[in-house]
């Protein structure tokens, strides 16, 4: 399902002044794209979102949903799934049970009762939270209610998925935990003799080393009296809310996301602050700030852009001898050199690591080949020099600490324009696919038009 953008133009007016959220961006994604949406603060990628999914109508340009026009909103809301944490909050359907919260989406998107019905036990059942489905949805802590709203999306299997922050809820009652757990200094496998006197009136002794989530419900409503017993309640804590389960979903919904991308081709957008969750799951990569898209492409040729990635060499070379009677060390302008010919790399610093073995500590910055080519390259340099390698530690960046350079490098080139100076810009990495067909034919058809003055 091919998403087409077509210069799409948001604002709109706070405290008098007029924002502009979205600055004419044009966009193409091939069906079945998993696409990561990073960008700062208020850069315009929520805002993006919702107008694709209807949600917001744009000032001016247009967009198709597999040809489908966003002024079609109910053929549109047919083909798209979307969660959007912030707007679940005070919604008058969270009155209802989870099971009738979840149907009422479901027979909204058009799906019949029967496969509805089986959908959702699927998806509760995937989550362990069969047991959750006639708990109202504004009962539920926000972690679940985060994963309720991506249920809620996948139930109709959607051509197009729009993921605002999805697992946002799950850090934050998984964090929460941890930080209860240590302001408590109270392990989950902690047991005083006050708790073992208590587990044993109940018979509950052998049951202490199990998972508290797969126990039956009557169960669960023991320890739960259990738990209001002990004087320090966070030894036990209620199954949906511990860390590890919050854990343990972030990592189905991986799986799930994944498993509707690859099997179903479901193309999915999705936005978060947790840039390994991006990393890992996306295939493309697209940066907006300021409303504008600043890059456009795969993770990992970003992170090799934005933060060069280097390899750390120690190593020792036999001496030269000196034009006295002793031997002198490695001379660091040849060394450089040799490295620049051979492996087509730069030496950003050489240091002698141990100077009675001729022990040295290089740091390398790849330019001509990949990491691992330029790692062979130095490795045989060294070798047929008699040298001998004791460390190779390669270096790649973490999408965050690239993000956060490019940022910085942006907010540099903005302040030397400011003052005046001359500024090298910092140059777009393109993934973007050609037009597809269809939007070719829109853009003949749009400049036909203006031929015949129409």
């Amino acid at each position: 399902m091919s998403i087409e953008i077509e210069n799409i133009y948001k604002e709109y007016q706070k405290k008098g002044e007029t924002v502009i959220a979205l600055d004419n961006v044009s966009l193409h994604i091939k069906e079945g794209g998993f696409i990561g949406l990073l960008g700062p603060k208020d850069a315009g990628k929520t805002t993006l979102l919702k107008i694709l999914a209807t949600l917001l109508t744009p000032s001016s340009g247009e967009a198709y949903l597999n040809d489908l026009s966003l002024k079609d909103k109910k053929q549109i809301k047919k083909i798209v799934g979307s969660v959007f944490t912030e707007t679940s909050k005070g919604r008058i359907f969270e009155r209802l049970s989870v099971f009738h919260y979840l149907m009422l989406y479901a027979r909204r998107s058009g799906l019949q009762k029967i496969i509805a019905k089986q959908r959702i036990h699927e998806l509760l059942n995937f989550f362990n939270l069969t047991e959750r489905r006639q708990v109202q949805v504004k009962n539920l802590p926000i972690g679940l209610k985060s994963i309720i709203l991506l249920i809620r999306a996948l139930v109709p299997f959607p051509q197009i998925l729009l993921l605002d922050e999805p697992m946002l809820g799950l850090e934050v009652e998984s964090s929460e935990e941890e930080k209860n757990l240590l302001e408590d200094g109270l392990p989950l496998t902690v047991a005083t003799q006050e708790l073992t006197t208590v587990l044993n009136s109940f018979s509950f002794s052998e049951k202490r080393g199990g998972l508290l989530r797969k126990l039956p419900i009557g169960m669960k409503a023991i320890v739960l009296l259990i738990r209001s017993l002990i004087p320090f309640p966070k030894i036990l804590l209620p199954d949906e809310s511990t860390a590890g389960f919050y854990n343990e979903s972030s990592e189905k919904i991986k799986t799930l996301l994944n498993e509707f991308n690859r099997e179903f081709g479901t193309t999915i957008l999705i936005t978060s602050q947790n840039y390994a969750e991006i990393d890992e799951l996306t295939s493309r990569l697209i940066l907006i700030d300021n409303g504008k898209i600043v890059q456009d492409c795969e993770p990992q040729l970003f992170k090799k852009t934005a933060v060069q990635e280097y390899i750390l060499f120690i190593f020792s070379l036999p001496p030269l001898p000196s034009n006295g009677f002793g031997m002198s060390k490695l001379p660091d302008k040849i060394f450089k050199k040799l490295v620049k010919d051979s492996a087509g790399a730069d030496i950003l610093s050489l240091r002698e690591k141990d100077s009675v073995n001729f022990v040295y500590e290089a740091i390398v910055q790849p330019k001509q080949f990949s990491l691992s080519e330029t790692i062979s390259r130095i490795t045989v340099l060294i070798l047929r020099a008699s040298g001998e390698i004791f460390k190779i530690a390669p270096y790649t960046p973490s999408l965050k600490e690239s993000f956060l350079a490019f940022l910085e490098n942006r907010k540099n080139e903005d302040r030397r324009d400011d003052e005046g100076e001359a500024a090298t810009p910092i140059s777009k990495i393109s993934g973007d696919p050609p037009d597809s067909p269809a939007t070719l034919n829109r853009k003949l058809k749009k400049s036909s038009n203006k031929d015949d003055g129409l």
